[in-house]
This record gives C-alpha cells, structure tokens and sequence, in this order.
C-alpha cells in the first residue's frame, strides 16, 4: 500500500506517516485499530512524497492463545494513514481470504470459539441442553450475555454461576476433541 504526502507549507518539515489496520468482523475482541507501519517522509515546501507500507498476513492476524499460534481471519479489513490514530486522513476497505479457521478445541478456547466450531458449537449444547420448551439453557439462553462473555476460555466459565456447565463437562468436551 502506498499513499502520496504533500507539504502545502513554506517551509522543510517531517512527517510521520503511519498504517493501522482494523478487523470490525472478527470473532475475538481485537483493538478498533492497530499500528502495523510507520515511516518518516523529510518534504521541502511544496514538494511530495510517497509513503509505502507492506503487508503481510501476520499483520492481519491474532494471537490465539487457545491454539498458541497466530490466526488469519478472511474477511474485510480497514485501513487507515494519517498522522496519528486521532487525526487519519485515509481509508480503504480490503477483502481477504482465508479459511475459516477450526481448531483443536480445550478448555482454554472461548466461548465464542466453541461456538463458531461446527462440531464443537453442538456438542456445547448438547452439554448445557435445553428447557422444556426447547430453548437454550444457561448462558446460551442469555445472548448478552454470550457477548459480554464470549472471549473467556470455558473452563473459565465453568466457575461462573449459571453457565449450565462445571469443570466437569468442560472436560469431558475436551476429551471429546482432544482426542479426535
């Protein structure tokens, strides 16, 4: 990626250029924005010059510590050059693909990967079950609860009241898909 900067002074002067890059559709909490690149630009009055950044999927991915390796997630990323994360002056959208990522599920995945494993979304259930009526029981019945939630580990989760699941069944799961 490259961007063109002008000095529209009178005078020599510095620039800071710096990249973040933001994934407003991951399934982990990640920061609005993340510092990926920066570079220094010296333009005399009136002159301009081009900033260009490189990027690589490690730069678009997150730490798991689940599955103790960095994870790509496709999907749209955001973005932004400017001088500062307060003061960005462009954007741009970028599609990238990547295969949704499955991995081998334990007590210390998440919630929300639990639930976004085909397999492991159903097993969970099954372990918390549902009420008379059909619904989800536990923190699945609560979806609010599932977001405010959903970035802690399950055995973490097992400690809390009203999970409709304990240390217990988390292992069990574990087992389950530990082993296969």
């Amino acid at each position: 990626m490259s961007c063109t900067i002008r000095n529209t002074g009178n005078r020599a002067g510095h620039e800071v250029v710096q990249l973040y890059v933001g994934d407003p559709q991951a399934q982990v909490a990640r920061p609005v924005r993340e510092l990926k690149g920066f570079t220094k630009l010296h333009l005399q009055p009136g002159a301009s010059g081009t900033a260009t950044f490189q990027l690589g999927a490690r730069d678009l991915s997150y730490w798991s510590s689940a599955w103790q390796h960095w994870v790509l997630e496709g999907g749209q990323f955001v973005l932004a050059v400017g001088a500062s994360s307060r003061d960005l002056r462009l954007t741009a959208t970028i599609d990238v693909a990547a295969p949704a990522p499955l991995l081998r599920l334990d007590g210390m995945a998440t919630l929300n990967e639990w639930l976004a494993h085909p397999e492991g979304s159903q097993a969970l259930r099954e372990a918390i079950g549902t009420d008379a009526d059909g619904n989800p029981r536990g923190i699945l019945s609560d979806p609010e609860r599932c977001v405010v939630e959903g970035n802690f580990p399950l055995s973490t989760l097992a400690t809390f009241p009203g999970t409709g699941f304990d240390h217990a069944a988390v292992e069990e799961l574990t087992r389950r898909f530990t082993s296969a």
